[in-house]
């Protein structure tokens, strides 16, 4: 199974959806959160719509870019990029000595603890996907 095809059978399974770590809900309403004990083996984070068949995409943790290149990852459009940026360095409201960024990274190595990332990772400039 490659990659994209591992992806898309965590995101369709709702079993597994369920099981996601959230990280919220931009103010566009797309959903942020990450895959618990991912079988894909580069750290990424979803950013998905409710309904997935309208839209997602898997992008990478540690660089600016898409975790996968096909036809199955949709393209953030300009103003989906500056809502995610602005949601990811604002306060975390469960934890908000944390911004949400330093929380994706602690979700990432809770949910994936074979695969751990380093926590001090500086956010990738997601204006450039």
């Amino acid at each position: 199974m490659n990659l994209s095809e591992q992806i898309i059978r965590n995101l369709n399974n709702k079993e597994r959806l369920c099981e996601q770590a959230n990280i919220g809900t931009t103010e566009d309403c797309f959903n942020v959160y990450i895959a618990t004990n991912s079988p894909v083996e580069t750290p990424y984070f979803i950013y998905s719509a409710t309904d997935l068949d309208a839209f997602y995409s898997a992008i990478c943790l540690e660089k600016t870019e898409y975790v996968y290149d096909d036809c199955l990852s949709q393209a953030l459009r300009f103003s989906q990029r500056e809502k995610l940026v602005k949601f990811l360095q604002e306060p975390d409201d469960t934890e908000p000595k944390k911004t949400r960024w330093q929380v994706l990274l602690i979700e990432w190595n809770r949910n994936n603890p074979n695969n751990k990332i380093d926590t001090n990772l500086k956010m990738p400039n997601y204006m450039n996907l």
